[in-house]
């Protein structure tokens, strides 16, 4: 089984979005939280999100008139923090 969790955590929304969704402590402790009843059910393999192509995000329509951005600075962060 695998489990990709953590990219809404880091996702960013609003005009003047200063801090992701979820705070990094959050993220950390709800995922180490999924990743002990993933294990306990016979889950093996847990990822975080991927970087992004930050210039990509900034120039998507969708992205820009759902006013949704990602970081990779954020992403990393996360990364980080679970390994």
């Amino acid at each position: 089984m695998s489990c990709v969790l953590g990219g809404n955590d880091v996702t960013r929304v609003g005009p003047d979005a200063g801090k992701p969704q979820v705070s990094l402590a959050q993220s950390v402790a709800n995922l180490r939280r999924l990743r002990r009843i993933g294990g306990a059910a016979g889950g093996r393999v847990g990822m975080t999100p991927v970087p992004v192509l930050e210039e990509r995000v900034t120039a998507s329509p969708t992205f820009h008139y759902s006013q949704v951005t990602w970081s990779n600075s954020d992403v990393v962060a996360l990364y980080e923090r679970l390994r």
